[in-house]
């Protein structure tokens, strides 16, 4: 489905071994992945399938009834949601989105905590103009900061690298030219252009202008149903 490339084994121990180099405590930042297998009590599972993707991924399996009472089943996967994200991300999986009929549902959460390696400063922050279509701003707290950045601007838009403190994360902003030119950024973007544009980024002294906002965690889930 994914398009990998290698065996099964190979590519689940390639990236159980680049999650744990993320999460590496040495890191001045925060970044934690969790992932979580919820199956029905009654249900059987492969042995092999638990076993490889709690040896590649830290994934274990708890059995939940949803058969029985799939509203306390979905409070428990919220919970479990909530309690990795620092209670940032709660009500995952809204009501009736599990019931009698599901099997098994595959949670991943990641959380991520870190500081700018050059930061704004708190004073700096004033309301400015914000663009939310061709014809329509409005005012929005804007950070602002000058600093030497990694900087790009090709093919209609302009990309700037934002580097976390030990510089080995960093943040991609990627804006088009165009005041109503994201969908159109949005359709076009891919994995090879992303990366030519990143190789184009140079260091330059930059003015930063960015709308105040906070990286929120991040969960996705999938749910299989008999």
């Amino acid at each position: 489905v994914l398009h990998f490339e290698g065996a099964a084994d190979e590519v689940m121990a390639t990236s159980g071994k680049l999650a744990a180099s993320l999460e590496s405590p040495s890191r001045p930042i925060t970044f934690r992945i969790a992932n979580q297998l919820f199956g029905e009590q009654t249900f059987k599972f492969e042995q092999p399938f638990l076993d490889k993707t709690k040896a590649a991924y830290g994934a274990p399996l708890e059995r939940l009834d949803f058969v029985g009472n799939a509203e306390a089943a979905r409070g428990k996967i919220n919970g479990w949601v909530e309690g990795e994200t620092e209670k940032r991300i709660q009500d995952l999986i809204p009501k009736n989105g599990v019931d009698g009929e599901t099997r098994l549902v595959l949670v991943n959460a990641i959380y991520f905590l870190g500081d700018w390696q050059s930061p704004f400063e708190k004073e700096r922050t004033q309301p400015a103009p914000f663009s939310t279509s061709k014809t329509n701003k409005v005012d929005v707290p804007m950070m602002n900061h000058t600093a030497s950045f990694k900087y790009a601007k090709q093919d209609g838009v302009q990309a700037l690298d934002l580097p976390y403190k030990g510089g080995e994360m960093s943040m991609v902003v990627v804006l088009p030219d165009a005041v109503d030119g994201l969908s159109s950024v949005e359709k076009s973007l891919d994995a090879k252009k992303l990366d030519a544009l990143v190789k184009a980024m140079k260091a330059e002294r930059v003015w930063a202008q960015i709308p105040k906002f906070e990286v929120a965690p991040q969960a996705s889930l999938s749910l299989g149903d008999h």
